[in-house]
């Protein structure tokens, strides 16, 4: 019986608790919410390494922006993305603009800081020496987000070693990528979560 208690009072303090792990909001300026268009571009090449024959594929420049479609005191920060750029790639020649863009969502961690999860994103590796290879997000952390009160200017995500999973193509095509980037968001020029 007291077992029982404990989960059901665990459980009304979840539904009111506006914890961070529950919630999270991006606001621009800070303490207003945004929900317009948030445009972010790489400051350094992005990075694909495989261990298998190709090593490391280097492409210049990628773009990202999608809307904010939820948040605040019960959800997590997410939206589709309507636009993913990679280009300038050394190998492979992925397809570009990605028609299969998916979705981010946003997680608060506290202190200006979160995690982000990306989705369905798929990039086509087409051109390579074993035919198409394509590499897809599944609920994937793909970096932490830090907002404009840490940098003092523009919010930046990180991205480091993370695995993309190999989900079609040549079954030659390596079983997973290795990613590793930045990114600088540009639109809005700062940005908080809270």
């Amino acid at each position: 019986m007291k077992l029982v208690g404990i989960l059901g009072l665990l459980v009304v303090v979840l539904l009111i608790c506006a914890c961070p792990a529950l919630a999270a909001r991006l606001t621009s300026p800070l303490g207003t919410a945004n929900t317009s268009t948030v445009k972010a571009a790489s400051q350094s090449p992005l990075l694909l390494t495989s261990s298998y024959f190709f090593g490391t594929v280097e492409c210049k420049s990628s773009a990202v922006e999608g809307n904010v479609e939820a948040h605040g005191t019960v959800s997590t920060v997410s939206g589709q993305i309507s636009r993913l750029e990679v280009t300038g790639c050394n190998w492979g020649e992925p397809t570009s603009p990605v028609s299969t863009r998916g979705s981010l969502e946003l997680h608060s961690t506290g202190s200006g800081t979160g995690t982000v999860t990306s989705n369905g994103a798929a990039v086509f590796f087409h051109k390579t020496p074993v035919g198409t290879c394509i590499f897809t997000t599944k609920a994937t952390d793909v970096g932490t987000f830090t907002d404009s009160s840490i940098t003092k200017g523009n919010a930046i995500i990180d991205i480091a070693g993370v695995t993309i999973l190999q989900t079609s193509g040549n079954p030659l095509c390596p079983p997973s990528v290795a990613l590793d980037g930045s990114y600088k968001v540009t639109t809005p020029s700062v940005l908080y979560i809270d």
